[in-house]
């Protein structure tokens, strides 16, 4: 289950990526992962919303900041958009294109936390 304090921590981090790329213009990448995460989240769901302990939300959050936190590290090849998220490419190319952005407004501290968060036992 999401406790109070992982859904704090989810929620901040989210809300400091947010606005590194509206302020580059062109939309808001961080709102467009947003939005794909909630629809991949909802299709996930399906009919059986009410067996999960966190909302859509919620979880399309935590899907958007870890794959901009996991793009700092992790790069994909072309073929791999069969067996992943789009929103995991998404992720990459933020990490990519606004590293000193992200890297000023993201603690160490708060990536070691983010990366204890299993999306498992968030929904049990």
């Amino acid at each position: 289950m999401l406790s109070n304090a992982e859904r704090k921590l989810i929620n901040s981090i989210y809300d400091r990526l947010y606005y590194i790329g509206e302020r580059k213009g062109w939309g808001n990448p961080v709102k467009n992962m947003l939005a794909m995460n909630t629809a991949d989240e909802k299709q996930h769901r399906g009919n059986d919303r009410a067996r999960f302990n966190c909302t859509i939300t919620e979880a399309a959050k935590y899907f958007t900041v870890k794959h901009i936190l996991d793009g700092a590290t992790e790069r994909h090849a072309v073929k791999d958009i069969l067996h992943i998220r789009l929103s995991c490419y998404h992720g990459e190319a933020i990490a990519t294109e606004w590293k000193s952005e992200i890297d000023a407004v993201i603690s160490a501290d708060d990536r070691a936390a983010f990366s204890l968060l299993d999306y498992v036992k968030m929904i049990e």
